[in-house]
């Protein structure tokens, strides 16, 4: 465990990845240095997106350390996502809010993995049981998404509205490709061809596709990366469509 430890800190993941296997294979489930060994496995899959094995990990961390559900979950519903499991990332999101009842980031959560499969009212359903005065740019977003695939685009329009006037929709291609789309959709072509030529620029200054192309192979594999692209060439089409 030492040594898997050692050439972790030095980046030798796959080498230490490797000699956590031989561990988790070999020692008893209940002592110290298996659990160590999950946890060490588990974050270094996770840095180099391992998907199943990242979730693997995690279910195993609970079996032995039950303490540990909900934040293993949480990473278990991310990866399940990122691998377009959005049925399993329901389910785990689902389980979390049975052990931390009205917890809204996981409430926000479960409401994108909704939007994700096209169920628009389950969306809407969970966000309104998001209780407190707070309200997060996911919440804002993830409600906009819904009501304009339901067609009630003037409530798409207040809640997109709003989350543009968030610090993270600001820097958000994906809130302004989806800004465009809703203000065309109430014939304010102007506006629409201002959110989507805005899209692009943060595509251009962010750099979104070099870094999508720098990521790890493993990455590329994933429902992520593919659905990125969709994205990205999504944004791109608009551009001539909507300011035309």
């Amino acid at each position: 465990m030492h040594e898997a430890t050692a050439i972790a800190d030095q980046g030798y993941y796959t080498d230490a990845l490797a000699d956590l296997k031989i561990i988790k294979q070999s020692k008893d489930a209940d002592t110290n240095i298996y659990i160590a060994a999950l946890m060490l496995s588990s974050e270094i899959n996770t840095k180099l997106f391992n998907c199943e094995d990242v979730i693997k990990d995690n279910e195993d961390i609970i079996k032995v350390y039950p303490s540990m559900e909900k934040d293993c979950l949480t990473k278990i519903a991310r990866f399940k996502r990122y691998l377009g499991d959005h049925d399993g990332s329901i389910k785990a999101y689902k389980r979390i809010l049975q052990l931390k009842p009205e917890e809204n980031v996981t409430i926000c959560n479960l409401a994108l993995s909704y939007n994700l499969l096209n169920k628009y009212d389950e969306t809407i359903k969970i966000l309104k049981t998001i209780k407190g005065s707070e309200h997060f740019p996911q919440e804002y977003y993830q409600y906009a998404i819904a009501y304009y695939h339901l067609n009630k685009l003037d409530s798409a329009k207040k809640n997109i509205d709003k989350y543009l006037l968030t610090d993270k929709g600001m820097n958000d291609q994906l809130g302004y490709k989806d800004a465009s789309l809703i203000y065309s959709g109430l014939r304010n072509k102007i506006r629409g061809c201002e959110y989507i030529s805005k899209a692009n620029e943060l595509l251009i200054s962010n750099k979104i596709e070099a870094k999508l192309n720098t990521q790890p192979e493993s990455f590329k594999a994933c429902w992520i990366y593919k659905n990125s692209l969709k994205e990205i060439e999504e944004i791109k089409s608009l551009k001539s469509k909507l300011c035309n």
